[in-house]
């Protein structure tokens, strides 16, 4: 909360400058709702954050000899009670208060009596409102969603030439096979997307996709067209509602990155990575039953070699953990939700193992295509892995329940084929949905600060999803861990 707001002006104030020299106005209209977007959030902070806070603070000091007298038997808790008792009571301090409070609350967490817990929860719940009201004020100040088409932005800065030499060589096209139109598809956090419209094709549709790396601080999941390519080809194969893969091109000659070459997808994104504006049951059956094919999938030989990271699936997500809680920890940030949910993962991971399959792993409204209300095409495997279908389920939840009733999806699933995991594999990858999404706002918020990056993506992630994905935290905390 209060981040600093002046890396996210500049990136503002660019993207502003160059939409009023675009050429086109429908192509702007994703970058104008995102800045929109944005600058309600960093105006909600600003002026609302003090306020919030002071009511928590006024709520934590009815808490306060409760909390202290929970301490009074731990190593160290008389010094965490002083400094509650001094940013809290003395002299009211909301970020000094915020540190105090999550070493207590991290203190309270190794302890196994009732007193402990009950006040913790209690902590949570007061942290939950202040939260959710940050939130609900940040909406009201929204514009309504915007309903066009988000088509691509029309900048053409590849180079057409070398696109067309290098058609004709791989593809065997013919002299006169032409690039009518090259355009880069807005957004994207991790890959750039272009798209060409050909002329004079034998061998290739009118319309194809490149897909390209993006290297440095362009990446935040720092994912190769190297390995999605192959997952890719495995889907299209199994009937998964993909793009047909034509070719990877692993040298970085042509594009100065690695690329791959697929069939353009008419359609369009109901949604963001939070948002669905224009909700669909027909598209929430349809992905019901893509997951449920998706996670039917073989795990043949050359799958698990190239999915899996190897070992016991259990080892591996309390190492995700550890790592993540790690990074976390290094940006400094003091994070009360996180605090309780580190504990809650280390102490539950074997909760995340069950049946194992093919999953993608950010299969959000961003990262799909639709047409009149049906789903089109799922995107952007870069995430998938060997892993329990429950993290899929888990991570399109917030989505679905814009459209549907959580369990009338579950039923969709399972009639499809796919096999429903145990409540408590759901709510450890609820809980873990949160983390792994706050993880990567996390990385973006880093970039935006040290100002490494000044892309809109990066500065959304770090703000408005930022502040989303805290509310939906404590949320899951409540519902989860202190029901």
């Amino acid at each position: 909360m209060n981040a600093p707001i002046e890396p996210y002006l500049k990136i503002l104030h660019k993207e502003i400058r160059n939409i009023a020299n675009a050429v086109s106005d429908d192509s702007c209209a994703a970058s104008l709702d995102l800045c929109q977007k944005i600058l309600g959030s960093l105006l909600g902070e600003q002026g609302l954050a003090e306020g919030l806070q002071n009511n928590f603070l006024r709520g934590m000091a009815m808490l306060l000899d409760e909390t202290c007298a929970a301490l009074a038997d731990v190593q160290g808790g008389p010094l965490i009670s002083a400094q509650l008792v001094q940013h809290i009571r003395t002299r009211p301090d909301y970020a000094r208060a915020e540190r105090a409070l999550q070493e207590c609350v991290r203190t309270l967490l190794t302890k196994k009596y009732s007193t402990a817990l009950t006040v913790v929860t209690r902590i949570n719940d007061l942290l939950a409102r202040l939260h959710e009201d940050l939130y609900a004020s940040v909406l009201r100040l929204d514009l309504p969603p915007e309903t066009a088409d988000q088509g691509p932005t029309g900048n053409n800065s590849m180079e057409r030439e070398k696109l067309e030499v290098y058609l004709r060589r791989k593809f065997a096209e013919p002299t006169d096979c032409r690039i009518r139109h090259l355009a880069e598809v807005y957004g994207g956090g991790s890959k750039r997307t272009i798209i060409a419209t050909l002329t004079g094709a034998l061998h290739l549709p009118e319309k194809i996709v490149f897909r390209v790396d993006k290297s440095g601080y362009g990446s935040v999941v720092g994912s190769t067209v190297l390995d999605e390519y192959f997952i890719i080809e495995k889907m299209f194969a199994a009937g998964v509602p993909v793009p047909k893969p034509h070719l990877l091109e692993a040298s970085s000659d042509v594009l100065g990155a690695p690329f791959m070459v697929l069939d353009f997808i008419d359609g369009h994104t109901i949604g963001d990575w939070i948002y669905v504006t224009r909700p669909s049951r027909s598209f929430a059956t349809q992905l019901a039953q893509a997951l449920a094919r998706i996670h039917s999938v073989a795990v043949d030989g050359d799958v698990a070699a190239r999915l899996s990271s190897g070992g016991d699936l259990v080892e591996q997500m309390r190492t995700s953990v550890l790592d993540f809680e790690k990074a976390w920890r290094l940006t400094g940030e003091p994070n009360i939700a996180l605090e309780q949910a580190y504990h809650w993962l280390k102490e539950n991971v074997a909760y995340c193992q069950g049946r194992t399959a093919i999953i993608h792993g950010d299969a959000g409204c961003n990262n799909i295509l639709a047409r009149n209300g049906y789903l089109m095409a799922i995107l952007d495997w870069e995430t998938a892995t060997i892993g329990n279908p429950a993290q899929d389920l888990a991570y399109v939840r917030p989505a679905v329940t814009q459209m549907m009733e959580w369990q009338e999806f579950l039923s969709i699933y399972e009639a499809a084929g796919g096999v429903l995991p145990s409540q408590d594999e759901l709510d450890f990858y609820e809980i873990w949905r949160c983390v792994f999404a706050m993880h990567w706002s996390l990385v973006a918020r880093s970039y935006v600060n040290a100002e490494v990056s000044d892309g809109l993506i990066h500065a959304y992630g770090a703000q408005r999803i930022y502040q989303h994905i805290a509310r939906d935290l404590y949320v899951a905390l409540e519902n989860i861990l202190y029901q």
